[in-house]
């Protein structure tokens, strides 16, 4: 840790080491020059050269906007930090060392792992987005195709309860506003376990969507689970099959764990209010590795914020660390304008 001299300057820095490419590592990298300045050095472990978020590929297939992407050498430049491409594989927190899959050993003060989650596919035999590159293009040619048949039954099913809905709400609107504007007349219907739509975002999320799901011929299934995919449509939990001739679903997440730390019964982190993970001295965590249950890029990224001003104030910089109090935000890309929630 750090001591100063007179003037308050530091004596020695806290090495901070951030293993993730994602936003909760953006974030922490941002937050730790703000809050700490010169009582950190800082290195990102990253594989992934350039930062992608996922938050408006849902818009590609539709020529309504497309996803960005961010070169991490340049943001380390920025923010005078170390970029080191390699992947984090595991970590002796007692010796504060962490091993990649190059090979290399690196040493830390505080370890902060952002490493994120994995996606996977929850159901065969569907569309599912944001588990490929090409899922645009599979959209594309999913309207194209109802477009030529004539008519068609489309399901947009949700996987799980904990899924983040948003991009499947998105998906529906905007696949129904594109057939719609072509004079289609194909079903399309959201099948999901909500009590209704949007149920994260309160009863508000509902009133807006009801005059859009009318307006684009939309039906909401709720409160069921959608089990299984096949030819005949979606099985559901209660045993009924929807009949569907596509079903459009989003990539379901799980945990990427990390040898060395602790998990929870899924595989996720548990960490404190601070990010500090439960029963490692040196060790935080923030974003979709962790396990609070909600994983979205604005809550990793207050995730974040409160990991940085722990580990700022723990270094002396001077700062009050504030617990993490979730504050949930959203905006749903719509066929007019966007909803904020």
């Amino acid at each position: 840790m750090s001591a100063t001299v007179g003037d308050g300057r530091p004596i020695s820095t806290t090495r901070v080491l951030i293993a993730g490419g994602g936003i909760a590592a953006l974030e922490l990298l941002l937050a730790l020059r703000a809050l700490a300045g010169s009582y950190v050095t800082v290195t990102l472990l990253t594989a992934e050269p350039t930062l992608a978020p996922r938050a408006m590929s849902v818009a590609e297939p539709f020529e309504r906007g497309a996803a960005q992407t961010w070169e991490w050498s340049q943001i380390v430049r920025d923010e005078h930090a170390e970029l080191v491409l390699d992947r984090l594989v595991a970590v002796d927190a007692a010796q504060r060392m962490v091993f990649t899959d190059g090979g290399r050993r690196l040493e830390y003060d505080v370890l902060v792992v952002a490493t994120g989650a994995r996606r996977v596919e929850p159901f065969g035999g569907a569309l599912t987005f944001g588990l490929a590159d090409d899922a645009a293009a599979d959209v594309q040619a999913m309207v194209a195709d109802v477009l030529v048949r004539g008519g068609a039954d489309i399901a947009f099913a949700l996987p799980s309860p904990s899924a983040w809905p948003l991009a499947l709400y998105e998906l529906a609107l905007l696949t129904a506003a594109e057939l719609r504007e072509q004079g289609s007349d194909a079903t399309v219907r959201i099948v999901t376990p909500e009590q209704h739509p949007l149920e994260l975002f309160g009863l508000a999320a509902r009133d807006a969507l009801a005059p859009m799901f009318e307006a684009l011929g939309i039906s909401v299934v709720l409160s069921t689970q959608p089990r299984e995919v096949s030819a005949r449509g979606v099985l559901l939990g209660d045993g009924v099959r929807l009949a569907a001739d596509r079903v459009v679903t989003i990539a379901d997440v799980v945990a990427r764990p990390v040898p060395g730390l602790p998990i929870d019964r899924a595989g996720f982190i548990p960490v404190d209010l601070h990010g500090r993970v439960i029963g490692e001295s040196g060790v935080y965590a923030a974003g979709e590795a962790t396990a609070f249950p909600l994983r979205q890029g604005g809550l990793a990224a207050q995730q974040a914020d409160a990991v940085a001003g722990a580990i700022a104030a723990a270094c002396g910089a001077g700062n009050v660390p504030v617990a993490f109090t979730p504050v949930l935000r959203g905006r749903l890309l719509t066929s007019g304008a966007p909803l904020y929630l």
